[in-house]
């Protein structure tokens, strides 16, 4: 399934706790060259010369963001460089048992978060982010102090039990920037007394990790009243499968049908060559897995639906 994943459903009791929170224990450095590479978001990296305090990391010129502040990097950032490196440890025990994971986050203007060395998520980070990178545009700072939520779940499998390390690479948009904020916490959903479900869609894929709760996504699939094949005369074709309150959306472009593709409401006239593209979509956005038609012909009298004519 395209976007989604089956398998059987995870049941069992959950309970949110904090992997780390705000104002966790943890060290900062403003690098002045790139020799460390990646090697300082590893939970094994040394980190004994790097300054220590806790969450949030950053600098404030003016007003707003003091009473989030517990390592002021002012000094070593401002009009020298944009980037600040920041590592969170934490401890997970019975790891098998998380069976979600959110980061949280305040930040300004940008980061990239790692967990034990893997880069898992980022906001208006760059491509290949480096020692002295800036963010790629502004974070309000209305917004950046809500802790922003980013999922984790595809990630699962980077957690280990003990020791963990949760890297954040901090990115102001400017040298010259008045602010800057790091503060994020981590929260991990746990799962007792499992059990499975029946079989599902999720449109959050977790290879090699539990599945969660079943999301929905509709199981019903299109049927394409005319198989592939080569013709020289015009035909129809006729789109089935929906169930109660889902819709038929399709392609006539090689892409796959999203909730903005084209809404089938009848049949359709098939005068050229063409590839069509169908699911069925849900009432509350999910979709089912896409099917496809393919005709060839060396006709060029286009392609017509509820009597619009539509070239492919």
């Amino acid at each position: 399934m395209d976007g989604a994943a089956d398998g059987r459903e995870r049941l069992g009791n959950t309970t949110d706790e904090s992997c780390n929170e705000v104002g966790a224990p943890c060290t900062a450095l403003v690098p002045t060259t790139g020799t460390r590479g990646a090697t300082w978001t590893a939970d094994g990296f040394n980190d004994g010369s790097w300054t220590a305090g806790s969450t949030g990391v950053g600098y404030e010129r003016s007003n707003g963001y003091q009473t989030l502040l517990n390592i002021d990097v002012e000094s070593r950032m401002y009009n020298r460089n944009a980037t600040v490196y920041v590592r969170i440890p934490f401890n997970v025990t019975n790891v098998g048992e998380i069976s979600a994971l959110e980061l949280q986050i305040q930040y300004d203007d940008g980061f990239v978060a790692y967990l034990n060395g893997s880069p898992v998520e980022g906001d208006r980070d760059p491509a290949l982010p480096v020692w002295n990178s800036n963010a790629s545009a502004d974070h309000p700072d209305g917004d950046s102090t809500t802790l922003t939520p980013f999922s984790l779940n595809a990630h699962l499998s980077r957690l280990q039990e003990g020791g963990n390390v949760l890297a954040i690479h901090g990115l102001n948009r400017s040298t010259t920037s008045s602010d800057m904020l790091v503060r994020p916490r981590l929260i991990g959903t746990r799962l007792t007394n499992p059990s499975l479900g029946g079989p599902g869609y999720f449109l959050n894929p977790s290879p090699g990790a539990p599945n969660g709760i079943e999301q929905g996504l509709p199981a019903s699939t299109v049927t394409i009243s005319e198989a592939s094949k080569a013709f020289t005369s015009s035909f129809q074709v006729t789109l089935s499968g929906e169930g109660a309150g889902q819709t038929i959306r399709y392609t006539l472009d090689e892409s796959v049908p999203t909730a903005a593709s084209a809404l089938y409401t009848g049949p359709l006239t098939i005068s050229n060559s063409a590839q069509l593209r169908a699911r069925v979509f849900g009432n509350e956005g999910g979709h089912a897995v896409p099917q496809v038609g393919d005709w060839m012909s060396d006709r060029r009298s286009g392609f017509s639906g509820n009597l619009k004519s539509l070239s492919p």
